[in-house]
């Protein structure tokens, strides 16, 4: 038994979703939704999974990320739509959630973990709170979600910055994303 856990529309026609189950461990996997004919596939090279795997999109629709959470490797991929290309990183961490820049070539995980999202390196890391986050379009600002406050990040000199508080503590699941929160 299956639920969908995260979607994220690409460059048309592509949809990706990835898939939940009890229990824990690999067996999921992600799918691709081809929204002019309605077929769903399997993405070949995304066929192994978490149950609790995380998908972020490019704001350009251009690249999609998954994040592998519930595994101490602290495993990632970004997937190029135009070209069907996907990186792969670790981050030997157990990691819940990403976020990626207006044209996918950042990808922050947890707030914390900067990437270069072409190539899998890691760029630097940010010292500070971890939770959801989100990139503005530039990849240069961020924001990390984390209890009850928000904070700025400095993404290119990999410092934190002001925070807001909020007065409610987020609960399990919140994500942050720049225009629209998930709570």
């Amino acid at each position: 038994d299956r639920d969908v856990t995260g979607v994220q529309t690409c460059a048309l026609p592509i949809s990706l979703f990835s898939t939940t189950f009890n229990g824990s461990g690999f067996g999921s996997g992600i799918y691709d939704l081809d929204l002019s004919t309605g077929a769903v596939s399997t993405v070949p090279t995304l066929n192994s999974v978490t149950e609790s795997t995380a998908m972020a999109r490019s704001g350009d629709y251009s690249t999609a990320a998954a994040v592998l959470g519930d595994d101490s490797g602290g495993p990632f991929y970004v997937y190029s739509a135009a070209t069907g290309n996907l990186v792969s990183g670790q981050l030997n961490s157990f990691i819940t959630s990403g976020a990626l820049d207006g044209d996918g070539s950042t990808l922050l995980v947890d707030g914390t973990y900067v990437v270069d999202a072409a190539t899998g390196a890691l760029l630097g890391t940010i010292n500070g709170p971890s939770g959801s986050a989100a990139l503005t379009t530039a990849g240069t600002t961020g924001y990390v979600l984390s209890g009850s406050t928000i904070t700025e990040l400095n993404v290119s000199r990999f410092l934190t910055g002001s925070t807001i508080s909020l007065p409610d503590p987020a609960s399990g699941g919140s994500q942050l994303e720049i225009g629209r929160a998930h709570v």
